[in-house]
């Protein structure tokens, strides 16, 4: 089955993303396993040490990279998986919010498209609870009442559960008229694909019930985000930095935010709280949604033609409920198409995405540059409202209108 565009370029920037991590690491004089960076490469036109020294020139950190195979841990070092979690905390996942540590400083690298926060249901209640210790003492009547409703909600999220039926959500939900979601049953290389009817994931009735619960949960919690600015960046900080999640483990709360583009622009972002600016800001920015996550179900068999146990197809899915704080990126739409544009072509050319994966890519890219001139055009008028020196500012083109409907800028 063909790869959407979409998890091409995620997987890609994903990759350099952590091998930017190591090359600042590197490039303060720190400990780091990596001796080349040929992702990070694939996105600059320059060399990729000159690009860490803007980098680290702008963060105010010291450029002074070592030998490969050498490095000063006290200097620089990569984050390790926290030792403990809170007590209190019901998640699992012991993945730092820390992606590397600059001398003192536990630094989160902001670099690409991301996710805040992408939390099955035991990491979604346990930030929801952290969130509400902070803030809750000054709820009135009618806040509470929502935060109790978020609660119950959360309560209806479902952990890993195998589906009845073969097929993705989309595939169930909407039918697999379309080659993509089409369910594959096999081997790799080796797969029959097959249809599913619309309709199929109302016949599984714990799917459908998680489905509902999914609207009636983001619903209720985005009317407590805008009911109470004091909550919402309560809950953006914990999903930053993991203060309380890893309380116990204090190399991997975030305390610096680092946001970096290959062309070697940095700003370094060092927060205190809830009430920090940076939090406010994030806070002011960002989206919220409710849904299902799956994974394809693998079995190992014996291949006939390699006679090799392999990893088999069934066709069914596991599905868990996640919260996700979504975060799109750094740079702004109209560079990520100017990117994007002659290597998707290229794939589409090759048959390796579909024309509807195509299509599918020009239709969210049109939305999200909508989306951005709407919201434009929406401040600069309540800018201008505001008065003369205003108008006089935003002529001269002094004016910085910031992020995109469904976006972060960091």
């Amino acid at each position: 089955m063909n790869r959407t565009f979409q998890e091409f370029l995620v997987e890609a920037d994903t990759k350099a993303s952590l091998e930017l991590e190591n090359l600042i690491v590197h490039s303060v004089g720190g400990e780091q396993p990596l001796t080349s960076f040929p992702n990070v490469e694939k996105k600059i036109t320059e060399n990729v040490m000159v690009v860490a020294e803007k980098i680290c020139k702008n963060a105010g950190f010291k450029f002074d990279p070592p030998e490969f195979g050498e490095g000063d841990s006290n200097k620089g070092r990569m984050s390790d998986s926290a030792t403990g979690l809170d007590s209190n905390w019901s998640g699992k996942n012991k993945t730092p919010k820390t992606d590397f540590h600059i001398g003192t400083k536990n630094v989160s690298l902001k670099s690409g498209p991301a996710a805040l926060m992408s939390g099955g249901p035991d990491e979604a209640e346990s930030t929801f609870k952290a969130a509400l210790e902070k803030t809750e003492k000054n709820f009135d009547k009618e806040t509470k009442n929502i935060a109790d409703q978020v609660a119950k909600d959360l309560k209806n999220m479902i952990p890993s559960t195998q589906g009845k039926f073969k097929g993705g959500f989309d595939a169930q939900k909407y039918g697999s008229t379309t080659k993509s979601r089409e369910v594959a049953v096999g081997f790799k290389g080796d797969e029959k694909f097959y249809k599913v009817k619309p309709g199929t994931i109302d016949k599984d009735t714990v799917l459908k019930k998680a489905d509902e619960s999914h609207k009636n949960m983001m619903e209720s919690l985005n009317v407590l985000f805008d009911k109470n600015d004091d909550f919402k960046n309560a809950f953006v900080y914990e999903a930053m930095t993991g203060e309380k999640k890893f309380s116990p483990s204090k190399d991997s709360i975030a305390s610096d935010f680092l946001v970096a583009g290959f062309t070697g622009d940095a700003t370094l972002h060092t927060i205190s709280g809830p009430d920090d600016p940076y939090v406010k800001k994030i806070a002011k920015q960002i989206t919220l949604s409710v849904r299902f996550k799956s994974g394809s179900q693998k079995i190992k068999k014996v291949n006939p033609k390699s006679g090799k146990k392999e990893d088999f197809k069934t066709g069914y899915y596991r599905f868990w409920s996640a919260v996700q704080l979504n975060i799109a990126n750094i740079n702004n739409i109209s560079e990520e198409i100017d990117r994007d544009w002659e290597k998707m072509q290229s794939l589409l050319t090759e048959g390796m995405i579909t024309e509807l994966a195509f299509l599918k890519w020009v239709k969210k890219k049109f939305k999200q540059l909508k989306s951005a001139v709407y919201k434009l055009a929406n401040n600069v008028k309540k800018f201008v409202k505001k008065g003369i020196k205003n108008l006089l500012e935003f002529l001269d083109v002094k004016v910085e209108i910031e992020g995109y409907d469904g976006e972060v800028k960091w």
